[in-house]
């Protein structure tokens, strides 16, 4: 925990195989192959997780992995904070000697899967690495829990948000982006004026999913063509005739007649 919380840099792949109990009690860590590293980004996006999981706030907790995951075209917030409701409800409710930190962070991972969230890279390889160090601690020590070392790191967590440092180094870093987007303003608009003059400024539409409609259009508007041109053949009677009906007429008003109750129950279904 002290190489993911406090030191930024820690190995990735802690499975029992590369864990050693030395004879004074210290843990010897060998193959260090697969290691991970927690820049200033991530480490505030595991702080805000970690926080809003201590707090059991699910409507909070969507809005942060959303942001994480850049969540596809149709996506459903809503079902997604109810079905991380349940999560927190259930593991909330268990005392912290039963409480599952593997079983839980894997329920996670399920959800977010479950709504073709794709999880960054990093932040999935720390859950990994948490879910691994669950079972792998557990073979050390049975009764101990991973969620009640993790538990001490919340309190420096608050204090490190709080910091006055870490507050200098965020208006540090918003100060220069604006002044990298106030330099490079006047350039890009400058540019944009100069297509404009010389008629080089396009705008470019991008449509989704609008051939459905499109084609119901048109649809409809054939429909209607035919009905009126049957309804015109028939009250003109126009040759050849069945009885006092025109033939012609007849059979537009009955093609128009049954694209219109196409049409209806097309819309019907999709409504």
């Amino acid at each position: 925990m002290d190489m993911i919380f406090r030191d930024g840099f820690y190995h990735a792949d802690p499975h029992p195989g590369n864990l050693l109990v030395m004879e004074d009690g210290t843990i010897g860590i060998m193959d260090c192959g697969m290691v991970g590293r927690v820049d200033e980004s991530l480490r505030e996006s595991i702080e805000e997780l970690l926080v809003t999981v201590a707090n059991l706030d699910a409507a909070m907790l969507a809005r942060i992995l959303t942001r994480l995951c850049n969540p596809p075209s149709g996506f459903d917030e809503a079902a997604f904070s109810s079905d991380l409701a349940d999560f927190i409800s259930f593991y909330g409710s268990q005392p912290i000697d039963r409480f599952q930190l593997g079983n839980a962070l894997n329920e996670i991972a399920r959800c977010i899967s479950r709504y073709r969230l794709v999880l960054p890279s990093a932040l999935a390889k720390i859950i990994k690495v948490l879910v691994m160090l669950d079972g792998t601690a557990k073979l050390l020590s049975p009764k101990l829990n991973l969620i009640s070392i993790i538990g001490p790191y919340q309190q420096k967590i608050l204090f490190r948000q709080l910091s006055p440092r870490r507050q200098m180094r965020k208006l540090h870093r918003l100060v220069s982006e604006w002044r990298y987007f106030a330099q490079n303003l006047p350039r890009g608009l400058a540019e944009l004026f100069q297509q404009v003059q010389e008629g080089k400024f396009d705008v470019h539409l991008e449509h989704r999913r609008l051939e459905p409609a499109v084609n119901r259009l048109v649809m409809g508007m054939v429909t209607s063509a035919l009905f009126l041109g049957s309804s015109m053949l028939l009250s003109n009677k126009v040759p050849p005739h069945l009885g006092d009906y025109s033939v012609p007429g007849v059979i537009f008003f009955v093609i128009s007649a049954f694209l219109g109750l196409r049409l209806l129950w097309k819309i019907w279904r999709n409504e």
